[in-house]
């Protein structure tokens, strides 16, 4: 009888494969989350987040917000722009079972022909898997500095 041998191995493999791609999935949600803002794009945008989710931007945590309203508000504050570009890179990731933490550095132009806001910082998100994907549970951004040009001013601040 032939002797089998069991690579023991090949289970730190199948784990190290899950990993990554639990890494890279994420990553690719905040790429999904970066071109919907900037493509004006609803669904793309609304398939990165859970039904409901935290978010803070830099005015306060809102909770428990219904993804659909939050869509709303964003797509609504953005489309005063003629055009926007988010390069989100440099992401930190961590794992407790279902849950996804991540940290990711942020560039984001919002420009139009009379003027622009261009800001730098970080995002912290927290994320969920589901059924469809890891989802956006909680969206936090930090803004460490920003620089207003003509009449690019974001939302509630006059010039």
């Amino acid at each position: 009888m032939p002797v089998r041998h069991v690579d023991q191995r090949r289970g730190d493999m199948d784990s190290n494969l899950e990993s990554m791609k639990d890494h890279w999935d994420v990553v690719d949600v905040l790429s999904r989350y970066a071109s919907g803002i900037d493509r004006k794009d609803p669904k793309l945008y609304r398939a990165c987040f859970a039904e409901s989710l935290d978010v803070n931007m830099g005015g306060g945590l809102q909770r428990g917000l219904s993804a659909d309203l939050w869509v709303e508000q964003a797509l609504g504050l953005v489309a005063r722009y003629q055009s926007t570009q988010h390069i989100i890179s440099n992401h930190s990731i961590t794992f407790e079972g279902d849950r996804a933490f991540c940290r990711a550095e942020v560039q984001a132009q919002h420009w139009n022909p009379s003027g622009a806001w261009k800001i730098r910082g970080h995002y912290d998100d927290d994320l969920v898997r589901s059924e469809s994907g890891w989802k956006i549970h909680r969206l936090t951004l930090k803004i460490r500095w920003s620089e207003i040009t003509g009449d690019g001013a974001p939302p509630g601040i006059r010039r």
